[in-house]
């Protein structure tokens, strides 16, 4: 019986007898593998390729050929063809086919090839001879033509429609008291529809220590509601009356953030 072997180990066992050949007394006597027109002794291959697979060459007294051979080929795919040529790796080539000649021809003296009589065209020496066409204008080569620039935005381009802004109203009465305190849940609700495109808090809505911290403090309201935000902050440190303004998705030509600063002090000056 032949143990298992791959399409690999019989292409490597055929690689070796393409480099060694084929001792004579392991040639085949009635069938052939047929591989690109080589043939080789089916059985030695076999014997060739279980020793490819990691193990010893197999012994040809072993198995058998003929069918149990033929039948492991077949399997990988191979060709199996009777011949009796002993498959000593010789390719053969069909004999070609000789060419059937006419009947022969007396031979003689060749006669000269007669040249055809061409009419020269009558030149008149007084005739102006003929003037060379201009050169055509060369062209630039593809690679040195400049690239076409892209089409310039115009401002009519941009978008008309008005800013649509939503101005929160304080929940208490006291400016005091309403700081931080506003109608988040109908606010969210706005910006979840896409009716706002601006939220504009109040003055004092939040306090911060430093006038640098405004711009940071408005920061953290809009990126929390996820929408452009201008809010009124009152910086402790320096007593006054700031603004601060913070996108958190701009859009090529928009502002990302702003500082508002208030000239002086009032309970009615709106920004």
């Amino acid at each position: 019986m032949i143990p298992t072997v791959s399409v690999a180990d019989v292409t490597a066992a055929l690689e070796q007898i393409d480099r060694e050949g084929v001792d004579k007394r392991r040639a085949s006597t009635k069938f052939c593998l047929v591989v690109d027109g080589r043939h080789y002794p089916p059985k030695y291959v076999a014997s060739l390729a279980v020793g490819k697979s990691g193990e010893r060459p197999l012994d040809p007294h072993l198995f058998g050929g003929g069918a149990e051979t033929n039948a492991l080929f077949a399997s990988l795919g191979f060709t199996i063809a009777a011949c009796t040529c002993g498959g000593l790796a010789e390719k053969k080539v069909a004999p070609k086919a000789k060419k059937e000649l006419g009947p022969k021809t007396p031979l003689g003296p060749k006669a000269p090839p007669v040249q055809p009589k061409v009419a020269r065209p009558k030149v008149d020496p007084i005739a102006p001879k003929p003037q060379p066409a201009p050169p055509a204008p060369s062209r630039p080569h593809p690679s040195h033509t400049p690239a076409p620039k892209p089409p310039v935005p115009s401002a009519k381009a941009k978008s008309t429609r008005p800013l649509r802004v939503a101005l929160v109203v304080s929940e208490a009465t006291e400016q005091r008291q309403c700081e931080g305190r506003f109608p988040e849940a109908a606010i969210r609700k706005l910006i979840s529809t896409g009716a706002v495109d601006l939220v504009a808090f109040p003055e004092n809505f939040r306090r911060c220590g430093p006038r640098k911290n405004v711009v940071a403090t408005v920061r953290s309201i809009a990126e929390d509601l996820g929408i452009p935000v201008v809010a009124g902050i009152y910086c402790s440190d320096e007593d006054m009356q700031c603004a601060g303004y913070w996108n958190p998705s701009p859009e090529r030509g928009e502002t990302r953030e702003h500082f508002y600063a208030k000239h002086a002090t009032s309970n009615r000056l709106a920004f």
